[in-house]
């Protein structure tokens, strides 16, 4: 949250699928373009909403790639 990004994914959730908030739309669409990651990215007059599923096909060097482009 301190960087923009808060989770709207409840508290406890069993599920791997975690979904934030953030307010720059274009920004943060190129920061992950450019990263090479893969997120659903959901921008418009509602607010911003970007949803992450790591998987088994992710590992650690990814979600760390996901985490340098969004600081």
């Amino acid at each position: 949250p301190a960087l923009g990004y808060t989770s709207i994914t409840p508290k406890g959730t069993d599920s791997p699928v975690v979904t934030f908030t953030f307010k720059d739309g274009a920004a943060t669409r190129e920061r992950v373009k450019r990263a090479g990651v893969i997120v659903t990215l959901r921008t418009g007059a509602e607010g911003n909403q970007m949803r992450v599923s790591p998987s088994i096909y992710n590992n650690l060097a990814v979600i760390d790639k996901l985490i340098h482009a969004l600081v």
